[in-house]
């Protein structure tokens, strides 16, 4: 839209949106790591009678436990000396009578993404390979012991099991606090579950596995995670869902994309990062350099980390928390995120590094029209030099993670994909959200005298527009070399002013160019714009965008995203 259009409208609806009248909140913001509604945990009482026979679990517990991927507790419950069966999630903890001697509480939580099942974590020889084939769950508080053991119940999905294994070869399996280990158990085929007798809860971490190889399975040995060409069912890109961990519109990631640079060029200036890496292709890999947790400049560099339990993590947790600790799962999903929420073409990408017994995960993005990979410590490479040099191998067809990923979904690896000029002509809809808002002091000044005039604080009003979802439509019509307009329309109707009535708003008729399924919206004189990139999930054409626009003393920025079906 115009400078004007937009930074006018928006101007005015800070100034009245909720004045005088009762304010909509925007939505709470979904629990991180919560995947869907839960069934209330039960607990009900049992009878004095034993706990139901199952082998007893004489666990190895090498060092306490740091889980560092989502969890979400699905049920805490206390239970008295009478004893006590609670089911939650599919688990079920069955302490028997005068299993406690007094009222204890008992908490059950269920991790959010794979623990601990890195491929390069340190193995031995002859443990065996296995597929992780149920949720993990932890069970607490660490060190609550039982005056008779307690029997845990954990459930697997058959569906994870490769055809034909032998129920005898489905077991549980523990987290030592620095490996997985057997745990055995007894195995019921029909109700899909295993069941393992426990002393104490001391910081372990329980899952179902079925052992792919190796010979035998014996209690307290250590396993390998198997991702071999059948049943792989132990990651996000097996399970596909790997977009979800790509997070453009996070407000963390936007801040330090925002504030990210190659060799000092920021990276939100596209042109200056294409014309560098161009200039500079026969050098060495180029450094992103990011504003790390302490608010210091820092780059990746040896941060990359294989160490059990790493992998998965949310955007924002690597960015944000600890030491930017991660593997290449947690690198790649993270730089694609920054590049993304930037208006880059950017996918993640599954493969292999020497040779296909050692999975690898990278990012590609699209700069200045050529496609560049980075890598594990955050470095910018062009991308066929780097898989020379890295030794990288793209997975057979037939590979069932043989993916390429954004937020907008997973689909099979395809070669040159940034070739794909995708056509925008057309109408979309959408919508379009303010992320933040800042304003000279002048320009505050006057803005509260408004505000107040209208008889509302500006800052309460700024709270309830910011984070609002408005609707959206673009129109947008361009030819062979790019160059075009498109008719926006932002309706800010949905807003009210202080008399109930809503905001009127108007379409207006844009300038853009499109190249390399990069859409611009250009503004009267220079001052911001609206930037967006074209990409395609299944018949489904999606445009998603950033906006920053500057008016009187004002800057605000946005972000939006329209589509449409082919």
């Amino acid at each position: 839209m115009s400078r004007r259009a937009v930074a006018a409208t928006l101007l005015s609806a800070i100034l009245v949106a909720g004045c005088g009248a009762t304010a909509t909140p925007p939505p709470a913001s979904p629990v991180v790591g919560a995947t869907q509604a839960l069934e209330p945990a039960t607990v009900a009482p049992i009878t004095p009678t034993p706990a139901p026979s199952a082998p007893l679990v004489q666990t190895v517990v090498d060092a306490p436990t740091v889980i560092d991927v989502p969890t979400e507790v699905v049920s805490t419950s206390t239970v008295t000396p009478a004893g006590a069966s609670i089911a939650a999630d599919g688990v079920t903890v069955t302490v028997p009578a005068g299993g406690v001697a007094n009222d204890t509480e008992v908490v059950i939580a269920r991790l959010g993404a794979p623990f601990g099942m890195n491929v390069f974590a340190p193995i031995g020889s002859t443990d065996p390979s296995a597929l992780a084939i149920g949720k993990s769950f932890d069970f607490g508080p660490s060190g609550t012991a039982f005056e008779q053991p307690a029997v845990i119940t954990l459930p697997y999905d058959p569906a994870n099991v490769p055809d034909g294994t032998d129920p005898a070869r489905i077991t549980a399996a523990y987290w030592t606090g620095t490996h997985w280990a057997v745990a055995g158990g007894n195995v019921d085929p029909d109700a899909h579950t295993v069941t393992v007798a426990v002393s104490a809860f001391e910081g372990e971490i329980f899952t179902t596995i079925a052992i792919a190889t190796g010979v035998g399975i014996l209690i307290n040995q250590g396993i390998k995670w198997y991702y071999g060409a059948e049943g792989v069912k132990s990651d996000a890109i097996s399970e596909k869902n790997a977009p979800k961990w790509v997070t453009p519109d996070d407000p963390n990631v936007r801040t330090t994309a925002g504030t990210a640079n190659v060799d000092g060029i920021p990276l939100n200036d596209p042109a200056k990062v294409a014309d560098y890496l161009k200039r500079n292709a026969d050098k060495k890999p180029a450094p992103v350099t990011l504003t790390g947790p302490d608010g210091q400049p820092t780059t990746l560099g040896n941060k990359y980390s294989q160490a059990p339990g790493k992998g998965w993590q949310k955007p924002a947790d690597y960015l944000t928390k600890g030491n930017l600790e991660g593997d290449c799962t947690d690198v790649t999903n993270a730089m694609v995120s920054m590049f993304r929420a930037l208006g880059y073409p950017a996918k993640g990408v599954f493969g292999y590094v020497v040779d296909k017994d050692s999975p690898h995960a990278w990012a590609e993005v699209v700069i200045g029209g050529k496609p560049y990979l980075v890598d594990e410590e955050g470095k910018l490479q062009p991308l066929d030099q780097a898989m020379t040099s890295m030794h990288l191998i793209r997975p057979d067809p037939d590979d069932p993670r043989a993916s390429m990923w954004d937020e907008t979904g997973q689909a099979p690896y395809k070669a040159e994909w940034w070739n794909e000029e995708i056509d925008v002509n057309g109408s979309w809809a959408g919508t379009f959200t303010v992320t933040d808002v800042t304003m000279t002091d002048e320009a505050r000044t006057d803005a509260t005298k408004l505000a107040a005039d209208e008889g509302c604080d500006l800052g309460e009003a700024l709270k309830q527009l910011i984070g609002k979802a408005i609707p959206m439509t673009m129109d947008i019509s361009v030819d062979k070399s790019g160059k075009g307009s498109a008719i926006v329309f932002v309706d800010y109707s949905v807003i009210k002013d202080a008399k109930g009535e809503p905001l009127s708003s108007k379409p207006s008729e844009e300038n853009v160019t499109y190249v390399g399924n990069r859409l611009t919206l250009m503004t009267e004189g220079g001052s911001g714009g609206m930037t967006g990139m074209a990409s395609r999930s299944g018949s489904t054409l999606t445009i998603r965008g950033t906006t920053s626009l500057f008016e009187s003393g004002m800057t605000m920025t946005g972000v939006w995203t329209v589509s449409r079906n082919e």
